[in-house]
This record gives structure tokens, sequence and C-alpha cells, in this order.
């Protein structure tokens, strides 16, 4: 149904665990998801390889280091396995409500795009309890907060939508 696109931080100390945890939420989500990880920031790959996810190490990027979008895209459209992309975060956990809620969506054209909750985590999230969501989002409720609406963290469009994106650092 949905490719899950991102490109991260390199994998080391508090963001290793944030990242890992963002990717675990999404190869969770029912139906499945295809997942591909764009970069070749220190951990990348191997992150990529014990999680059973695509990683695509060649990007293009711009003069100060920072990922062009248009080579991104441009990119995850031609190999994704799906007619519908998200670019999100690499931080950012998705919860079992966020297919259903795409699969209300009945235009042929249309981008969604999300904000998130910010919330301080104190380690990793444990996906083997099955309470996890639960918890996850009391705690979130409880301490969590709703980050600016010029904070957009994910959005989701049909293939095709963007074709000719001008260079745009993310």
């Amino acid at each position: 149904m949905l490719t899950i696109v991102t490109t991260a931080k390199p994998f080391l100390g508090n963001n290793a665990i944030l990242q890992r945890d963002a990717i675990k939420s999404w190869l969770l989500l029912r139906p499945a998801c295809e997942v591909i990880l764009f970069g070749n920031e220190e951990g990348t790959a191997d992150i990529a390889a014990k999680l059973g996810i695509k990683h695509v190490p060649v990007i293009e990027y711009n003069e100060y280091g920072s990922t062009l979008l248009d080579s991104l895209l441009g990119n995850a459209q031609k190999i994704a396995g799906h007619e519908l992309l998200c670019y999100i975060h690499s931080d950012i956990i998705l919860m079992s409500d966020f297919l259903p809620a795409l699969q209300r969506i009945k235009k042929n054209r249309f981008l969604v795009v999300g904000q998130r909750t910010d919330l301080d985590l104190n380690g990793p999230v444990n996906f083997d309890d099955a309470q996890w969501e639960s918890k996850l989002c009391a705690n979130a409720a409880m301490h969590g907060k709703l980050h600016s609406q010029g904070g957009i963290s994910y959005f989701v469009f049909p293939r095709g939508l963007y074709d000719d994106i001008p260079p745009f650092a993310i």
C-alpha cells in the first residue's frame, strides 16, 4: 500500500535509538509497508541490513551537506514498490491509525501533511510489549507538546505528483 522514504542522521547515541524505534514502528504497520532508507550516514547501511529494509546510499547533497529533496523523491518514485509514497523524518514513530487514515482518501491527486507531537523518551520503545502503542499515546497525551504548524514531519502523495521538483534542501 505505502512506500515510506527517509534519510537519517548518523546512527549514534540517542539518534540511533530514536531512528531505530521510528523505523521499527513503520515495519509494524499493517498492511506491511516498504521502507527505503537513503543516504550514507554512519550506521545507515548496518541498520538497513539488520531491519531488512532497502538502503540507497547514493543521494545528492547541496554544498552544506543537506539532502536534496528532488534527488531523494525522484529516486524514490523510480524504485518504490507502491503507488503511494510517504516522506517522513527518520525519528517519527507512526501508530496503527496512520494507514487507516490514508485509506479514507478517495482522490487521485492529493498531498497529506502531518505535524508531530514532541516527546522526550527515556529509552527505546519496548515493541515486544503488546501495550507499547497505548502506553506511548498516553505518555504523549500527558507529557508531549504539539510542534508548531511549520514543523511538517511527513507528507504522503501518489507517485507522479512530484515529477519536477526544484533543488530543495531538507
